[in-house]
């Protein structure tokens, strides 16, 4: 969720919304697919198996460590494609996959349809991105913007959780408000190391009291982390940058 805002503020604001978008429908796609499977852990599933460390709480079926992490070093390592950030990238998906396993909480079938997932995650990013860029108007319609809400807002409908409610409040604010940045606000990528220091702060100070504001006061409410998620995602797309032209950094 840290790589997101990076690449948004930092890199590449057109191709971090979008993958942004595909993360998120992703990553409500996992949540979904274990409550509907309900595949057990390793550990649970077998005595023998002993889990290190914290114990999830969620199913097993697909790794979302394995997906997210393929989807989000899988596009760096395609958006700045080379031999150090190809293999540095690779490893990092490999190793977390690795660690899934050895942590007892998932199993290769897991992990593998995870990377999976993931790798068709950067496929769908990259063709969105190569269609907002041969027609602008593509991704910024709100016909378009609507159907990532109503995706978004099925996958809860089919089974409301906290992971569902949060990936999907998440995906709503990032595909509705960052229309009206583009229409009020409209910031620019930045190359100068001083205003990406600058951004970085004035990004992720706020972001880092309200979530702190959510482990110590939000109540376990789905309609409350919906709330909450939704005011994180706007921050992210709209509050930010909107701070950003204010300090002119």
């Amino acid at each position: 969720m840290l790589a997101l805002p990076l690449i948004y503020w930092l890199m590449d604001r057109q191709r971090g919304w979008v993958l942004a978008l595909v993360f998120l429908l992703s990553m409500q796609l996992n949540a979904t697919i274990k409550e509907l499977t309900e595949v057990p852990r390793p550990f649970q599933a077998d005595a023998r198996i002993e889990s290190i460390g914290p114990k999830p709480s969620t199913y097993a079926f697909p790794s979302g460590h394995a997906q997210g992490s393929a989807l989000i070093w899988g596009s760096l390592a395609a958006m700045y494609p080379s031999p150090v950030s190809i293999g540095v990238c690779g490893s990092i998906i490999f190793l977390v996959g690795l660690t899934r396993l050895y942590l007892g909480v998932h199993s290769p079938l897991d992990v593998s349809v995870g990377w999976g997932f993931g790798g068709i995650g950067v496929a769908l990013m990259f063709v969105l991105f190569k269609l907002s860029q041969t027609n602008p108007e593509t991704l910024r319609a709100w016909r378009v913007r609507l159907f990532w809400v109503i995706a978004g807002g099925g996958m809860i409908v089919v089974h409301q959780s906290k992971y569902t409610v949060l990936a999907g409040a998440t995906l709503t604010a990032v595909a509705t408000l960052e229309y009206y940045e583009r229409k009020w606000i409209g910031f620019d990528d930045c190359k100068q190391i001083s205003r990406r220091i600058g951004r970085l702060a004035a990004g992720f100070i706020p972001a880092g009291l309200l979530v702190a504001y959510y482990k110590h006061l939000v109540p376990d409410s789905l309609w409350m982390i919906g709330i909450f998620f939704y005011l994180l995602g706007g921050w992210m797309v709209f509050g930010a940058p909107y701070l950003f032209k204010r300090l002119r950094i």
